[in-house]
């Protein structure tokens, strides 16, 4: 077996108590080495995906980190493209709160914290934490009952650097518990070798547990009313037990027993077109835990079909859009365009291969042509956590800033002609400029650089899309990039999400009532957007059309009624027709209609909780007039009969 050089995952900073290394397979001894031949940390992987190692001798700022792998007697070629390690920023990012606390939060989760800092939670004057932060995103025990309104603040300190601003979480909220919590629900069928169940109905900051057919247990805290909860191991055949619970204030929800299935095939991998040079590949749709399989194979003109297959490599998928080293060069010619071909295997399933090219080489047919030239979307905002690239380019790219050259994010192989949102390893700094450099395949010179700007004050009020009785999520628009989106109804937060393209989508929970009102602000940066004003929740207008707008008396006909919303033009379907006393048939589907005289003819389409009922009007014609009957030719013979002898008789 030909295993995967793994990757290391940054940010790594000479202050890094752990490191991150992913492509990994379960029980493989993985290293950690430093490009002066310094070995940082090693361990066993217990899954495929990712592993996180204990770093045994601290990290040299400005050296690259590089990773391996060994399973059975093989170990891995390092890592093709190395990480650096990078000093403490000098002013520490102030710490970002991301879930939702509520009156029985027992943990805050954090990010934007620097590896190695010491993270300090209060409230008020009272010390609830002080925690080393392992990475830059993690849960914080909290030491004491959080009151209803009241707000946490969170810090970050390192010995020689300046220490963070100080970050306010949202108001703690009241939770409508006092029936207690519902049992978790878990999203779509669980099946044998699974790695990860998603759950959604969770209180904010609730432990979900699980209990497993083989006797083993885990628990999760949860970051929001939905999430995706990665396993310890894989799920057997028979059923996985959850609940969830909020110690502090003594509520544990009841037992939710959801049926584990056989095994299933799982689907089939969407490996994007790789550069030769650059040894680097991007494949989307991988299932967490799977066992990823590629090969190479090409195009043979001399017997017209596929050459013989040859295996590449094996790794370890974390599930969703990976990014893999390749252990050689692939392609590049001389010769026929090379096909890497990638499987992945559940336990004794394996998924169809997908396919992915090469790009296309100069004087070559059949490769992969490189797409529009890549952009840095702006604006990028300080405190934004994340870049979008539309598209994200070909070969390999490295976010940089211009100003210092140093990297800002981890490498990437790009998603082909499609926007690509890269997380950012810290904040940015207003007045920085970024630039993505590529390198492979004819890659284009660097983006055009886009200035990081200051967060204006104030920040813009949102755009609400009118909410209905019934909904029960919250569209916004309007927000900055990286801003955190806040929902409120009744004057109490719902819901709390952190935007990457200016728009989100909040779940509410509870239905929406007529006559609620809702509200949403942003914050970035420790600024706070305008929260007065408020949407009243109204039943929705309908502007309708009819086809045919006529019809005629007596005569059946086609007729489609379609109802759109007056506001937003979104078509409504399914709303009742009435004409008269009676239901002629719904919205957007088309009914057979009689009508009675000719005249016009009202109706109504009933648009219950969620719409005003709204009016519409057919014209009914009468029918053409009859033609005249005509003439039977016998009768006409007899008439003509009758006459002649008429005239004999004269």
């Amino acid at each position: 077996m030909i295993l995967a050089p793994p990757t290391v995952t940054g940010p790594v900073v000479s202050t890094s108590p752990q490191v991150r290394v992913d492509g990994v397979l379960a029980g493989a001894t993985v290293e950690v080495t430093a490009d002066d031949g310094t070995r940082h940390a090693d361990g066993v992987a217990h899954a495929n995906g990712t592993v996180w190692l204990p770093v045994g001798t601290p990290f040299t700022e400005g050296t690259t980190l590089v990773a391996t792998q060994s399973l059975g007697g093989a170990t891995s070629v390092p890592s093709v493209h190395g990480t650096p390690v990078l000093p403490p920023p000098p002013d520490l990012p102030a710490p970002v709160f991301e879930a939702l606390l509520n009156q029985c939060s027992d943990s805050a989760l954090l990010a934007g914290l620097v590896p190695g800092a010491e993270v300090t939670v209060k409230r008020g004057t009272t010390v609830l934490a002080v925690q080393v932060a392992d990475r830059t995103r993690q849960w914080i025990p909290l030491s004491a009952p959080l009151g209803v309104g009241t707000a946490l603040t969170a810090s970050q300190t390192l010995p020689g650097v300046n220490p963070s601003p100080v970050a306010w979480s949202d108001p703690v909220i009241l939770t409508d518990i006092e029936n207690g919590v519902g049992v978790p629900q878990v999203v779509g069928p669980l099946t044998a070798c699974q790695s990860e169940i998603n759950f959604a109905g969770v209180v904010p900051t609730a432990r979900v547990t699980a209990e497993f057919e083989d006797g083993s247990s885990a628990s999760w805290y949860a970051p929001a009313e939905q999430f995706r909860a990665l396993l310890p191991g894989r799920l057997v055949e028979g059923a996985v037990v959850v609940r969830q619970l909020l110690p502090t204030c003594g509520y544990v929800s009841g037992d939710g027993k959801t049926p584990v299935g056989p095994e299933q095939i799982p689907p089939k991998p969407a490996p994007q077109a790789f550069c030769p040079e650059t040894r680097r590949i991007a494949v989307d749709g991988l299932v967490a835990g799977a066992t990823v399989e590629f090969s190479t194979i090409s195009w043979d003109n001399t017997i017209g079909g596929w050459g013989p297959e040859t295996p590449l490599m094996t790794a370890g998928a974390a599930g969703g859009l990976q990014q893999f080293d390749l252990p050689h060069v692939v392609g590049g010619g001389p010769g026929p365009i090379v096909n890497i071909r990638v499987r992945q295997t559940l336990c004794t399933r394996t998924s169809e291969p997908g396919f992915a090219r090469e790009y296309i080489r100069p004087d070559e047919t059949g490769g992969i042509r490189p797409s529009a030239r890549p952009r840095i979307v702006d604006p990028v905002y300080s405190c934004a956590r994340t870049v979008r690239l539309d598209p994200s380019g070909w070969g390999i790219g490295v976010l940089r800033s211009r100003r210092t050259g140093r990297q800002l994010a981890d490498a990437f192989a790009p998603y082909v002609g499609v926007p690509m949102v890269l997380p950012l390893w810290f904040p940015l700094d207003a007045g920085d400029e970024l630039v993505v450099d590529y390198t492979g395949c004819d890659a284009p010179q660097p983006t055009d650089a886009v200035e990081v700007r200051a967060v204006p004050d104030p920040l813009p009020v949102l755009k609400i899309v009118p909410p209905l009785p019934g909904d029960t999520d919250l569209v916004i628009s309007g927000a900055l990039p990286g801003a955190r989106v806040v929902a409120l109804v009744g004057h109490r937060i719902r819901s709390a999400r952190t935007t990457t393209d200016g728009s989100a989508t909040l779940p509410l929970g509870a239905p929406l009532e007529e006559d609620d009102e809702v509200w949403a602000y942003q914050r970035l940066c420790g600024a706070t957007g305008n929260v007065e004003g408020s949407v009243v929740v109204r039943r929705g207008k309908l502007t309708l059309s009819v086809a045919p707008t006529t019809v005629v008396s007596g005569t059946a006909t086609t007729v489609t009624v379609t109802a759109t919303r007056t506001d937003t033009g979104a078509v409504v379907g399914g709303l009742p027709v009435v004409i008269g006393a009676a239901s002629v048939g719904i919205t957007g589907t088309a009914f057979a209609l009689t009508p009675g005289a000719a005249g016009p003819l009202t109706g109504t389409v009933r648009g219950g909780p969620r719409y005003a009922d709204a009016a519409f009007t057919v014209t009914v014609t009468a029918p053409p007039p009859r033609p005249p009957a005509p003439r039977s030719p016998c009768n006409s013979a007899a008439s003509a009969g009758t006459a002649a002898r008429s005239r004999s008789r004269r």
